[in-house]
């Protein structure tokens, strides 16, 4: 009788989950449609920890920014996550029919993000999916148009960046040839956290995604990264500062010269010995210094 009633048991709460999912799916569905999106029937769902706060320090993973973002896109249409954090949620990605707006050229695969708390949608969004999601709101408005803000003056009106943060007041501090040293000089310690706190806010954005899976919400961590894990140690020989050739107003570009070890591996690229990087950075946020955008092998 025992056994049955264990059976009876998980029968009905796998039928009450049915139910709940068929629900949600129905109300994403709805809300969708009334904005002129409609689903193909692919979707993915995923159990997540919104973050307890919006802020986000320096060399942290940016699910804050993340979610931050996305919040702004939700509240273009009336939602607002912001009082659950903190708390677990449900997230579906939809593939959809319709395509980006065009303001969004060449990407043109939408999908859109729906997120529940007991069966109430808290949060929706239109993304771009692999390799940098972030989008439109449902009514196809993007951050910009909806905050009347740049991505640099939205940073901190946001709460993400904190300009008094006392590690924000370290860096903004230091040079853009020290910038550059302390990178590689974290990533030489195996202080992961701190070598990405160097990079700007977009740029740490763009390990949300990168490589990222057809239907797949987000990266929850800085493991998708190769290079980091790779790397088993840097010494920087040299830091040169280049003319400005074509760089957008406010970047500065050096080469560096360094010798760097890796890690064996089969599908890493890069070789061990001496090699030049070219690193581009600028002040993303007035007030809080010089951060990496990205590093190449050519000027």
């Amino acid at each position: 009788m025992i056994g049955k009633a264990r059976v009876l048991i998980v029968l009905f709460c796998c039928l009450f989950l049915t139910a709940c999912t068929t629900r949600d799916h129905r109300q994403a569905q709805e809300l969708l449609s009334r904005y002129g999106w409609t689903t193909t029937g692919r979707q993915a769902r995923y159990q997540v920890a919104l973050p307890r706060s919006f802020e986000h320090r320096p060399g942290q993973f940016p699910i804050p920014i993340y979610s931050a973002y996305n919040n702004e896109l939700s509240k273009a249409i009336g939602l607002d996550m912001e009082p659950h954090l903190g708390q677990r949620v449900e997230a579906t990605v939809y593939e959809l029919q319709e395509e980006l707006p065009d303001s969004l050229y060449p990407y043109t695969r939408a999908r859109a993000v729906v997120v529940t708390h007991k069966g109430k949608i808290i949060g929706a969004w239109i993304d771009k999916g692999r390799h940098y999601a972030f989008a439109c709101s449902l009514d196809r408005k993007p951050l910009e148009e909806i905050t009347g803000m740049d991505w640099s003056e939205w940073l901190v009106a946001s709460g993400i960046v904190k300009l008094d943060d006392a590690l924000e007041k370290e860096l903004a501090a230091l040079s853009p040839e020290e910038i550059i040293i302390r990178y590689y000089q974290a990533l030489d310690d195996h202080n992961e956290e701190r070598a990405y706190a160097y990079l700007t806010r977009r740029s740490l954005t763009e390990f949300l995604f990168s490589n990222m899976g057809d239907l797949a919400l987000y990266h929850a961590d800085y493991n998708a990264d190769p290079y980091r894990q790779r790397v088993r140690s840097i010494t920087v020989n040299g830091v040169e500062l280049l003319p400005v050739v074509g760089n957008p107003d406010g970047v500065v570009e050096y080469e560096v010269d360094i010798d760097v070890k890796y890690e064996p591996s089969l599908d890493f690229a890069d070789s061990s010995g001496r090699h030049a990087r070219f690193v581009l950075l600028r002040e993303e946020v007035t007030g809080a210094g010089w951060r990496i955008i990205t590093i190449g092998t050519g000027p």
